[in-house]
């Protein structure tokens, strides 16, 4: 494989974070898609990080918590509409390291500090600055087509969210073989690798 140039990636989208009492909520963004006969262009991630940006919200007052999960993955993971425990915990699965789609996952703990109308959140373990904010990702795995972020998000607070959030990519166009590229869009495929 022989390293092109490197790029970046960076934007917002909205997260949902449901209440736990709803089995929390779901979102799927597609951030990168390429389409060409070329099919020995592919994408080394390198580094990945995704957070928050709207601190400042309005519930209507008081102090909970917030956990919200994310991954990156080579493909949708698909469409689960969460109605109980089970079809969240199917959600999760799916944006697990299990599922051969994902490449990247990180989880987050956000505390909403009660101000009234204006609350406010502020993160938790593992969440202040850069390195809170990383995504673990597989080094062994390249995008050959498309690149989703997906989230699961649960509060113990008695509204649903829906904030927006940040991501930063960099990537290496690297050149590869037709069948290294076959390859890596098999192995991108829903597939899982438990025995």
């Amino acid at each position: 494989m022989i390293v092109a140039k490197t790029m970046t990636l960076r934007g917002g989208y909205d997260v949902n974070v449901g209440r736990a009492s709803s089995y929390g909520a779901s979102t799927e963004h597609q951030i990168f898609s390429y389409e060409s006969m070329d099919r020995t262009r592919a994408w080394r991630i390198t580094y990945a990080s995704v957070w928050i940006q709207e601190l400042l919200h309005g519930t209507g007052g008081g102090d909970s918590r917030a956990m919200v999960q994310w991954s990156l993955s080579t493909d949708t993971l698909g469409a689960v509409t969460i109605t109980d425990g089970a079809t969240g915990r199917e959600w999760e699965r799916r944006m697990g390291a299990a599922d051969n789609r994902t490449i990247g996952w990180t989880i987050q703990d956000w505390q909403t500090r009660d101000n009234s109308n204006a609350d406010f959140l502020t993160p938790g373990f593992g969440g202040a600055g850069g390195q809170g904010f990383q995504l673990l990702l597989d080094e062994d795995r390249i995008a050959t087509n498309e690149l989703w972020l997906q989230s699961f998000g649960v509060t113990e607070g008695s509204a649903d969210l829906e904030l927006q959030c940040n991501y930063y990519i960099e990537m290496e166009l690297i050149k590869i073989t037709p069948s290294e590229s076959i390859l890596q869009q098999v192995k991108g495929m829903g597939q899982s690798v438990d025995s």
